[in-house]
This record gives C-alpha cells, structure tokens and sequence, in this order.
C-alpha cells in the first residue's frame, strides 16, 4: 500500500476516534489550567435568588465547581483525613444508645427488614404510616454477614414521602449507606425545589472516582468539604457510612463535619437514594456521572431538629448495628461558607482609614467566621480571598477557612470583644479596629468564631468561642503565620497580591495568612503583628490537648 493512501486511512481513523470520544462525554471538557469544566458557569457563592429556569440549571452545576474552587490547597488537606494509623472503634457499651422510636418528632423510619419490591413499599416503621412507594427500577433486600441492607444498581432508586421534609424545613435525618458497585456518584440525593441537596457521597472526575464526607445545599453551597477516596479497596466499600443532616449541620461516623453556615440554604421537597434531582436515568451523558450502585441501611426522618445529645445517643444505636467504627480524634477540615466581595472580577479595592469600612462591613453582614462544632477546636485558621485557581483571576468570594481536632469533651464558653467604629478614620491597623482580627481563650481552644455588626452597621465586634477540653501548658509554642503566595502557587497565572502590606487594607494584608499548629495541638491565641518593612504578620500560640 501506498504511503498517502496508508497516511489518509491513519488520518480517517483518527477523525473517527475523536468523534466516537466527543460523543461519550459531551460536557466534561475540561480546561487543563484550572481543572475546572469548561462547560460549567463560574463557581460564584449563591445569593438566595429565585427559582428560575436558568437559576435551576446554574444551581444543577454549582456542586460541581464549589467543591473545585479550593482545589490547589484542599487535596493536601484532605490527605490528613487519610491517616491509615487513625485510631477507630466502635462506640463504648457504655455510652448511651437509643431506638429512633424512642425520640419525638420521628416521621419515618425505613428499616432494611422491611422492605419489598414485591409490595412495592419501604415500610415505615415510625407508626405515622409514611411508606415510601416511589421505586425506580428493581432494588433488592439481601442479608450478609448478619446485616439486612436494601441494595441496587446506577439506575435504580427509591423517594421518601414528602412528609419526611415538613415543618418548616426543621428536619434531622439519619442515613447509613455505602457505595456498591463500580458506578460511585451521589446516593442521597434531594428532589424538588432546586435545592441541589446531597449528603455524604458525592462523584469526582469520572464514574468510578467517588467521594464521601461533604453535604451540599443551594443557597449556601458545601457545608462540609467532600472527602476524595480513590481506588477504594474492597474493604473501604464494605464500610458502612453514617451521615446525619439538618438544615445548617452535616456529621459523619460521630463527629461534626459542617463549619460556620449562613441562612440561605435551600431544603428539598423530598431526600431520595439514588432518585434525586442530579441523579436522572443514565442516559443522560453528564448527569448519569451522579448515579451509583448503592447500598442502604436504615434511614430515618424527624421532623425538628434535634439537641446534640439526642443525635449522638441515635448515632450510637446504628453505629453498633452496623459495625461503624468512631476515629477517636479526627483532623479535618471544617467547611465555612464564602461570601462576594462586589462580584465576579470585582473585589474590594485596597483601603485606608474610614474607606476600609466597606470590607468591615462585609464581614458583619455576612456573619463571616468559622465553627468546629462543640466538640472541636482550632488547629488551623487561615483567610482566603478567592483568585489562584482561575485563568481569569479573583471571582470576587472570600472566606475563613480551618482544620479542627474533634472528639474533644467540655462544651464551650462564648466571649466578645467591644464594638469598634469601623467608620472612623482611624487605620484599621490601629489600636482598636486590629483587635477584630484577634482571640485570646487564654490556654484554651478556639473552638470558633463569627463577626457580627451592630444595628447600625457602623461598629463591628467579633465573638469567639473557647473550648474547655483541657491543654498541656507546659506544650505551648508562639507561632507566626505562613504566608502562601506566589512562591507556593506560582503555576497558577494570575497569583497576585502577595505583599501582605498594611497599607493595603485588611483584606488584603491578611489575605491567605495561615496559622497552623498541625495534629495534636489546637490554637489558643491570634494577634496581630506588624513586620519591620509594614507587612502584616498573624501570630498565634499553640498548645498540646491534655490527654494527646
């Protein structure tokens, strides 16, 4: 054979190639800078908004992009969730456990045992007579090992009656499910009123890339950050998962996973497995990524939100019956909801004086701050302004981000500072407006913290909580920030703002200056601190937990 005629079949059958994978995965193109589909609207935190046919179709693909926008710094992180030598095991006999029925406001219990296909109903066992008869496909009841669990392939699933979801959005649900199966995207899933709502299971970067721990909501995004497990063994699928939701809290296999929250969040009509709004039938190309073969234990529904002590005594009763194991201090990231400056490409512009207010006031409106629950503590604080991971630079979100030690016991005790003037024209690196920067719980955690403005919204003041776990004091060390900038993220094209310079406003002086204490201590103090050129410096202390 010729060489043209050898050289025009190549060329023939490269076309086709191309063309056939094209046809696969019509909208997961991505674009190699950021890593962000390029089909995909830009991830912008959401306003509340209305429910539109567009607002639906952004909200579809929100998930998507929120859990990304950190991406540069969070697989790092989320490595720490990794540890192999992470000490687990199940809850102590002695540690109270109750039956779901022996606790008010249960509106539905679907127990395993109680499920026929050939009724056509996941019996509820709540007594209110809340049976759940939407059943896409064929799922099945099987037994293993002792344990009955319901269990079916990517296309099949079942709704929950919408009486599970009243009372004014006051809802807590429990869910013990896992992935089984190849196919791993969402398995709980929200239908109705563009909520965009998942819990625990969530799919990345392919069909078999599945990922456990975050909780979603349109309105206010990821409230806990998805937790990346790929090439699960066969082992780590075995594993039982138990995620509990209320409308402003996620918590995992006994610990608190949400941070600090805003009001915004959208609950859905229904919670499905498998038959949610994202999880349609396969064949739709995109969207058929979100389904999964799953499985399920049981799921339970009350229609209020219920104390921290009735959650954990329900937490214990299934963590027993399915062989869930509790890590004894885990470290992890707690995710906190952002906020826009002035829009996409927009961000406040550097500041002196009384014209800082603006970014002051930003952070009262918002209720910007942090939140490791109240059974956590700081080991990690850091605020970030949005612009490292897009070709296009600053999308206009800021946030505070952390990693908290959990498990701790003690509860916590709130403290203040004073309102301060934000609309003085005194510098905000001052006496008096530095001090909304800093935390002193005087050799205790920090467990969390939150600004908040006055009626007026012309004085701000940031309250804080310390957690009264006890320290080792003799373990405690000063600090001083590290300050990722363009050293660290020069792949990215459009790193800016590195100086750190006062005279550039608080926003941006503070912008990405991490406090890290690392595993075993937690941050006791933040201060302020100024550098010999005018840059900016946090500086912190860190202490040891007493039994660590």
């Amino acid at each position: 054979m010729k060489p043209a005629v050898i050289g025009g079949v190549v060329l023939l059958l490269l076309v086709i190639i191309g063309v056939f994978m094209m046809s696969q995965e019509p909208s997961s193109t991505t674009d190699n800078k950021n890593d962000t589909p390029a089909d995909e609207p830009d991830p912008v935190a959401e306003a509340g908004g209305d429910d539109k046919p567009a607002a639906k179709m952004a909200a579809e693909q929100e998930v998507l992009a929120d859990a990304k926008e950190e991406q540069g710094d969070e697989k790092e992180k989320e490595k720490e969730t990794e540890d192999k030598d992470a000490v687990k095991e199940l809850p102590p006999k002695d540690e109270p456990a109750t039956k779901p029925s022996e606790i008010s406001g249960l509106v539905g219990w679907f127990e395993p045992k109680n499920f026929s296909y050939k009724k056509g109903q996941w019996k509820d066992s709540s007594g209110k007579g809340n049976h759940a008869t939407e059943i896409k496909g064929r799922p099945e009841k099987v037994t293993e090992d002792g344990v009955t669990f319901v269990m079916g392939g990517n296309a099949t699933g079942i709704r929950f009656p919408t009486k599970c979801m009243t009372r004014g959005r006051k809802f807590t649900m429990f869910a013990v499910a896992r992935y089984n199966g190849g196919r791993q995207g969402r398995i709980l899933d929200g239908y109705g009123g563009h909520a965009n709502f998942l819990s625990g299971f969530h799919w990345w970067r392919g069909n078999t890339d599945g990922s456990i721990g975050g909780s979603h909501r349109s309105g206010s995004g990821w409230i806990s950050h998805p937790h990346y497990r790929r090439d699960l063994s066969d082992e780590q699928e075995a594993k039982w998962v138990l995620n509990v939701e209320q409308k402003h809290l996620h918590r995992m296999d006994g610990h608190q996973r949400s941070g600090q929250t805003n009001g915004r969040a959208r609950i859905p009509l229904q919670m499905s497995i498998n038959h949610g709004d994202l999880t349609p039938h396969p064949s739709n190309a995109y969207w058929a990524k979100q389904q999964s073969d799953w499985a399920a234990g049981d799921i339970v529904f009350y229609n209020r939100e219920l104390s921290l002590e009735e959650i954990k005594k329900v937490e214990t009763y299934l963590m027993r019956k399915y062989k869930i194991e509790r890590e004894a201090r885990p470290h992890y990231s707690n995710r906190n909801f952002y906020a826009r400056e002035r829009g996409w490409l927009n961000p406040f512009p550097d500041c002196q004086g009384a014209a800082c207010a603006e970014q002051f006031k930003s952070l009262g409106s918002n209720r910007m701050g942090s939140d490791c629950g109240p059974e956590g503590a700081m080991s990690r604080s850091y605020f970030h302004r949005h612009h490292r991971t897009h070709p296009r630079g600053t999308n206009g979100n800021y946030w505070f981000g952390n990693t908290c030690t959990h498990g701790l016991e003690g509860g916590v005790e709130e403290k203040k500072t004073n309102y301060v003037d934000i609309t003085s024209g005194k510098q905000w690196h001052e006496k008096g407006k530095r001090e909304l920067w800093e935390m002193d719980c005087r050799g205790q955690g920090i467990a969390g913290f939150k600004y908040e403005s006055s009626a007026d919204k012309s004085r701000l003041r940031l309250r804080y909580k310390c957690h009264q776990a006890p320290v080792d004091e003799e373990s405690c060390r000063e600090i001083d920030a590290v300050r990722h900038g363009k050293d660290r993220w020069q792949r990215w094209p459009n790193t800016w703002n590195n100086n750190r310079h006062r005279d550039g406003g608080p926003f941006s002086a503070m912008e990405t200056q991490d406090l890290n204490c690392g595993d075993g201590q937690v941050l006791t103090k933040v201060e302020y601190a100024d550098a010999d050129n005018g840059e900016v410096r946090f500086k912190g202390q860190c202490c040891n937990l007493a039994d660590v």
